[in-house]
């Protein structure tokens, strides 16, 4: 992956964009795992490990962040339970979406069992399209053994989109969920400790002044054509950003999405 600085970036962007995608790339498996239990199983008895692998993840980036930049990070904040179960509750709807079953649903032949008619309607981990090509292979006559194969290919597929997209969604609502809590417990807590990081370029009282996020692409050759022209759009943090494709608080806006912000 090439890091190559463009549009102006600072050391301290440099380094921020270096640091997030770290934490990102270790975290990313844990993600990946938990997705690919609750599809195998079901999200109910998966629940759990979600939880777990999300607090983890938001805990290493509130709290190397608030290193970097002065701030405090007090995990009993209720602003940070608030954010994990948005984030689980994001993460869940991901594994089951209601539409995947609505559509299989429509296909199944009336006249099954009621066993065999909620094995047809087990979409857990399928998105509608492959849930959907997953019925029509079974109504043609496909051996049971393909149509699991073809079932276990499409969770996998699945699985490493979700687990991109929502690493990257934790990172950043991880985040805004520090620097809001930060924000509303006035600037002064942030003031109190000198920060354990300094990076060249590091301008706190500029940050505490004009407290705006700004948005980062990974800047590498993966980079989609969406996402490119947002590289280093900024808003505050109190308000979202104003896209050419809409309004988002935060990345991700398309599935596989990798960007995220830094402060300032």
């Amino acid at each position: 992956m090439s890091a190559l600085p463009k549009r102006g970036w600072s050391q301290f962007s440099i380094a921020e964009w270096h640091r997030l995608s770290a934490v990102a790339t270790r975290h990313e498996p844990s993600l990946r795992l938990a997705y690919t239990k609750a599809a195998q199983t079901n999200v109910g008895a998966s629940e759990d490990a979600i939880r777990h692998a999300v607090t983890l993840l938001l805990a290493e980036v509130c709290d190397s962040t608030a290193n970097i930049y002065g701030m405090v990070f007090n995990p009993g904040s209720q602003i940070y339970a608030d954010t994990v179960d948005r984030l689980v509750e994001q993460f869940v709807g991901s594994v089951n979406p209601p539409n995947a079953r609505r559509e299989v649903e429509r296909l199944v032949p009336s006249s099954l069992g009621l066993v065999e008619r909620a094995s047809r309607v087990d979409t857990y981990g399928l998105d509608a399209r492959s849930a959907v090509r997953i019925e029509r292979m079974r109504q043609n006559g496909v051996s049971s053994w393909e149509v699991e194969a073809e079932r276990q290919r499409s969770i996998l597929v699945r699985g490493n989109m979700i687990a991109t997209t929502e690493t990257n969604r934790v990172v950043n609502y991880s985040l805004i969920a520090l620097w809001r809590d930060n924000m509303e417990s006035s600037i002064e807590k942030a003031r109190r400790r000198r920060p354990k990081v300094e990076y060249i370029g590091t301008s706190r009282r500029r940050i505490q002044e004009a407290p705006n996020k700004t948005w980062m692409t990974r800047r590498d050759e993966k980079v989609c054509k969406y996402c490119d022209p947002l590289d280093g759009i900024t808003a505050r943090l109190d308000a979202e950003f104003d896209t050419r494709y809409g309004i988002f608080e935060a990345p991700p806006i398309h599935p596989n999405c990798r960007c995220f912000m830094v402060l300032g």
